[in-house]
């Protein structure tokens, strides 16, 4: 999966690459990936998104989960 923006390829709530064949899940009103297990447990203490702060709609508050298998990480300089 390639992911929208260049600098979406780094989880910010635990700061690790994702690597192939990770779980990731998206917040729909602002579009930040996640691993799955980081924003899981952000969640529980936190109704907003750790990168924007943005509150998700009730409507659309259910996440997207995508699996990194065919991720591409950049390559490292």
């Amino acid at each position: 999966m390639k992911l929208p923006r260049p600098n979406d390829n780094t989880c910010s709530i635990c700061l690790s690459e994702y690597q192939a064949k990770e779980t990731i899940r998206t917040i729909p009103d602002c579009n930040h990936y996640f691993h799955a297990s980081c924003i899981d447990e952000w969640l529980k203490l936190n109704a907003a998104c750790p990168v924007c702060r943005r509150t998700p709609d009730q409507d659309s508050a259910h996440l997207i989960t995508r699996s990194t298998s065919s991720f591409s990480p950049r390559p490292s300089l």
